[in-house]
């Protein structure tokens, strides 16, 4: 049989044909192409520096250790806490017990579900996906309603599922509570037995994209500086170089910091522009942190335009709102159109840009505040996109050509 059809067809003819298979259908099953039918929950755990230690004693104090051993494993958890990984450690334990816990719980109220941790990252920012795959419609009126209640209902959803699968169509109305409640009686629920301060937000799949890159992506923006008058600016420098490396207190230091500040006046524009970049390499990101702003300098460099400008190209990536409302004043948009505890990850494209454009606008006018008041150091500072290096240059696809005819 296959010789006839490779006789009659080609030898290029259809596998479907040669193994004696139906032809393929004309369309893909509906099932096959289904959108997911599923949710998000992302979270973040905002104090655990301040919450670890805080457990690690009243675990001691509950299994009979005294105040002494309770205060030293206070202080060495908190040592532990400020280490760089351990945020995103501890946030993988919670997102692990959660996906072990959860789903046996909700099985006892009739609800089957799939609890699956889909991302970590660096900052501790979890992302669970989560998917109802079967409800129990009468052991979920059981639980809510009670067993008489249930049970009086319990032939009419008999009679109900002879004709349609009720417990799959309430699936879609199961995801919607289960979304409003996780979004609240979770971080409840861990600030009462843990101490924990957590942000939860719950996104179906079709918000979810749009919302976890938004969410990921840091604001890059660049600092402009410009130092109108060298030779007053000089002192300074020299002084906060020189301070660094022998220690303000000290004779060295200080004789050092006059050498330093001579020489640093007669320094060509590339010497001066670092000595700049090096002393707001360390002030900006202090500074910013004290307004709640997660900032950090990524690059230092003369500004192209060989106006003598140094340039700091900076990456936001956390904000914490509340401080921030606080150090903008009143009149900044974040005093008046956001509420008290608005968390940066739940406002929208709009609510962040609007961050952003008042954390630009406070470096411009806090930043040479800050350094005429540490240093006498008079600057100008001008935020503004981050520049590319010119027109980038379009590809030549002349020429190119999947045709058969070409050769």
């Amino acid at each position: 049989m296959g010789n006839i059809i490779v006789q009659t067809f080609g030898v290029g003819a259809a596998p479907w044909l040669l193994d004696g298979r139906e032809q393929p259908p004309s369309q893909t099953s509906r099932v096959l192409l289904e959108a997911e039918k599923c949710f998000y929950m992302n979270f973040k755990l905002l104090n655990i520096e301040e919450a670890f230690p805080k457990i690690m004693r009243a675990k001691l104090r509950s299994s009979g250790a005294g105040e002494i051993a309770v205060v030293l494993a206070g202080k060495g958890s908190q040592l532990v806490a400020k280490q760089a990984n351990f945020g995103k450690a501890f946030s993988n334990k919670i997102a692990d017990k959660l996906t072990e816990l959860m789903p046996h719980k909700l099985e006892a109220n009739g609800i089957d579900l799939t609890l699956t941790k889909v991302h970590c990252g660096e900052m501790g920012f979890i992302v669970l996906r989560a998917e109802v795959v079967d409800v129990d419609l009468v052991k979920l009126l059981e639980k809510a309603k009670g067993t008489e209640f249930a049970a009086r209902l319990s032939p009419l959803v008999g009679m109900a599922r002879r004709i349609a699968d009720i417990d799959r169509c309430i699936i879609p109305k199961i995801h919607q509570q289960m979304m409003l409640k996780m979004e609240t009686e979770i971080p409840s629920m861990m600030k009462e037995k843990a101490g924990f301060k957590m942000v939860m937000i719950t996104k179906p799949s079709s918000e979810q994209a749009d919302f976890f890159f938004d969410a990921l992506a840091s604001h890059r923006l660049e600092v402009a500086v410009e130092v109108p008058n060298r030779a007053e600016a000089a002192l300074g420098l020299a002084q906060e170089h020189a301070e660094q490396k022998f220690g303000p207190a000290k004779l060295l230091g200080k004789a050092a910091g006059a050498v330093a500040s001579h020489v640093v006046s007669k320094a060509s524009d590339k010497m001066f522009g670092k000595l700049v970049a090096r002393y707001l390499l360390r002030l900006l990101p202090l500074k910013m942190a004290d307004a709640g702003v997660t900032l950090t300098v990524t690059e230092t460099f003369a500004d192209a335009d060989q106006s003598g400008k140094t340039i700091l190209r900076c990456e936001i990536t956390d904000v914490d709102l509340d401080i921030l409302r606080t150090v903008a004043g009143a009149s900044s948009i974040l005093a008046t159109a956001m509420a008290d505890g608005q968390h940066f990850l739940k406002l929208g494209r709009k609510g962040r840009s609007e961050t952003y454009q008042a954390i630009r606008t406070l470096i411009s006018n806090k930043l040479p505040a800050d350094c005429l008041a540490e240093k006498g150091l008079r600057i100008e500072a001008v935020t503004r996109d981050v520049q590319g290096d010119g027109a980038p240059e379009m590809m030549d696809i002349d020429g190119l050509s999947d045709s058969g005819s070409d050769n």
